[in-house]
């Protein structure tokens, strides 16, 4: 049926007011994104969306500086988006994170029945195998308990707990399963979180990903692990700048991606920001490209590196501005963009 949704990220005090102003009196069904960067801001958002089904697909440091008690505090204001809840509400919810039981336990609290996605044979829907092909993926599953195939049009190992999120909110709402797989099947990346272009540059053709919108320390380890499933690179080049509002542990927290680097095995690494720097430190120098203060120092040293065959990933948090590397590489090419 007619349906609406935030048309970007438009996840907060201004975002959801203008998104819910913009739905037409006819609309059926809404998708909203309700975000926060401290306690308190779902709440109110919540109440004003009155959402049938609340779907949180994790918990992590995220915002932490503005949490100095941890990740149990940003659980508790992600919980939240159970006030709002309509009457006989569905909280789907993910299995695998530490955080299960607290946000089960606050949606049922709430009055929602709880349905969990994961790889746990407890789950409504439940990953068994994920299977990258090219640039797209298959995900073997279950849906209580009846085996379910999914084609995805994403790479990134994540998207199979995606995929299942989606389809229990799906059901919940009373539309066919079977739509569901064909939509996402279909569903590639957005501009900025993981869509991929092949340039043709002075050196050769290379697959440009761009996640430069925004980066935790979740989404810059999912992102190096689907750079890292990529078996047809010459070279996989990652392109990494600050995460923000990581609080006092910064240097740790950056430096600590050295391990999913190096399990991508990512050959080549640029860093740009004053707290990636830390990073820099922790990977072997075999595979430090370069580090600079800022992305508009880094960009045309990155663009000058890349040769015939690369894939380079280029993230980082929005506020440290690696879009203006994947603009520079953008702007290198002899030939049109070609949209993957």
């Amino acid at each position: 049926g007619p349906s609406h949704n935030s048309v970007k990220s438009y996840n907060n005090h201004i975002g959801v007011p203008l998104t819910l102003a913009r739905m037409p009196r006819d609309t059926e069904n809404a998708v909203f994104e309700i975000g926060m960067n401290h306690a308190g801001e779902i709440g109110p958002l919540s109440r004003m969306v009155r959402p049938h089904v609340a779907v949180v697909t994790t918990v992590g440091p995220v915002h932490i500086e503005n949490f100095p008690d941890g990740e149990a505090v940003i659980a508790k204001a992600k919980s939240e988006i159970f006030e709002g809840l309509e009457s006989g509400g569905i909280a789907i919810l993910n299995a695998d994170n530490p955080w299960f039981e607290l946000l089960a336990q606050a949606a049922r609290a709430h009055g929602a029945d709880v349905k969990a996605f994961g790889t746990g044979e407890d789950c409504d829907a439940r990953v068994l195998e994920f299977v990258a092909e090219g640039e797209g993926s298959l995900v073997r599953a279950t849906l209580h308990g009846r085996p379910l195939t999914i084609h995805l049009a994403q790479s990134g190992r994540h998207w199979g707990c995606n995929a299942l999120a989606s389809i229990l909110a799906i059901e919940a709402l009373g539309a066919p399963v079977q739509a569901a797989l064909e939509a996402l099947a279909k569903f590639g990346a957005l501009a900025g979180r993981g869509a991929e272009t092949r340039l043709r540059l002075p050196r050769g053709e290379i697959a440009l990903i761009d996640e430069s919108y925004n980066a935790n320390p979740i989404s810059m380890r999912a992102a190096l692990d689907t750079l890292g499933a990529r078996s047809n690179a010459r070279r996989k080049i990652a392109v990494l700048t600050d995460m923000l509002e990581i609080g006092d542990d910064t240097a740790a927290v950056h430096a600590a991606l050295a391990g999913p680097i190096a399990s991508a095995g990512v050959d080549l690494v640029f860093l740009a920001g004053a707290d990636i720097e830390a990073l820099n430190a922790a990977i072997p120098a075999a595979k430090r490209g370069a580090w600079r203060r800022t992305s508009a120092e880094l960009a045309p040293i990155v663009v000058e590196s890349l040769e015939d065959g690369d894939v380079v990933m280029v993230k980082g948090s929005n506020g440290s501005k690696a879009s203006l590397v994947v603009e520079a590489i953008r702007a290198a090419a002899l030939s049109p963009v070609e949209a993957r």
